[in-house]
């Protein structure tokens, strides 16, 4: 199971572990994000830091509606007490996990400032 709280902004967040290939790693916050149909978004200090490795070129719909074309890269997260490879988007913004991530998993939530958030795997 992983836990979060609810921030003052009343954003779900979460902390994720980022695993390089050479072993080091990062724990970093992360708002959830619903309304993302992606794995993750990383700003691009932490894709350097880690020296991720470039996979693509993609054509995103913000919520804005607005689109935009971001790099994707491959990224290992501790996920739910286990490794996990994913595809992290490259964005200038606050990380996010989005929905793909949150797949065969149940996210409840309080939402008031400092309420819980608890997300556990579907079985």
């Amino acid at each position: 199971m992983i836990f979060g709280y609810v921030n003052d902004s009343l954003e779900a967040t979460t902390n994720i572990e980022i695993l390089s290939p050479t072993g080091d790693s990062r724990t970093i916050e992360v708002v959830i994000d619903t309304g993302f149909s992606d794995y993750l978004t990383l700003p691009p200090s932490l894709i350097a830091e880690f020296d991720l490795r470039f996979q693509d070129t993609v054509l995103v719909t913000l919520a804005d509606g607005s689109d935009v074309e971001l790099g994707t890269f491959d990224v290992t997260i501790a996920w739910d007490g286990e490794s996990r490879q994913v595809g992290a988007l490259q964005a200038d913004t606050t990380p996010l996990i989005g929905m793909r991530l949150l797949e065969n998993h149940r996210l409840r939530m309080d939402i008031v400032e400092d309420g819980s958030v608890t997300i556990e795997a579907i079985t």
